[in-house]
């Protein structure tokens, strides 16, 4: 992804600089309810501050969560957006993770309950028998798409006679960064990930 005077979320703290870039809204049913991902991108300073930064953010949790960035993040015009093209795929077995938490009476053949969903004979016992979660974020020269929901930027720019701005600031990912993908509304980091080489 390549942009040039573009407007994103955006931050330069003291270690790492913060870009968000959000995705569409997802409606999730005929109920009302949305869903709204992000991807943000942690740029340390240093060219090899990667691992420094990980590490910071190990001993200090709080760092990295979505609510604490978003208090530093601000919608900026930037001169130059620039992410090396990526596309990472996750698999997990969700009914296996859900059972872990607890949450077994889906997945139970005796005591699952679907009658208000499922309109089958009594005698069937209807149950959760596997449930799988993948996602998939994909980085190019368009922008940034995650499942079915895609980000879109747009150029924005103005100019007044004999006035010179200070240069706008830069969001270059062409050294070790991370990434996470976040949904919004309840701050849940859904994963994240390491760029250790964007030149490949």
């Amino acid at each position: 992804m390549n942009s040039h005077n573009v407007y994103h979320d955006y931050a330069s703290l003291d270690d790492f600089k913060v870009l968000k870039l959000r995705y569409e809204r997802i409606a999730l049913g005929n109920n009302g309810n949305q869903t709204q991902f992000s991807m943000y991108s942690l740029l340390p300073h240093d060219t090899y501050g990667l691992q420094d930064m990980v590490k910071k953010f190990n001993s200090d949790p709080k760092l990295l969560a979505p609510k604490s960035l978003n208090n530093h993040l601000r919608k900026v015009e930037l001169s130059r957006v620039s992410i090396p093209k990526m596309k990472f795929s996750y698999g997990v077995d969700a009914k296996e993770l859900l059972e872990d938490q607890g949450l077994t009476l889906p997945f139970s053949v005796n005591d699952a309950d679907f009658s208000n969903m499922v309109n089958v004979n009594p005698v069937t016992n209807v149950y959760v028998n596997i449930m799988v979660h993948k996602s998939c974020i994909e980085v190019n020269e368009e922008g940034t798409e995650a499942a079915a929901a895609t980000f879109v930027g747009f150029l924005c720019g103005g100019w007044t006679p004999n006035y010179k701005p200070p240069p706008l600031p830069t969001f270059v990912a062409d050294h070790p960064f991370m990434f996470m993908f976040v949904e919004e509304f309840s701050n849940l980091i859904v994963f994240t990930g390491a760029i250790l080489d964007p030149r490949k």
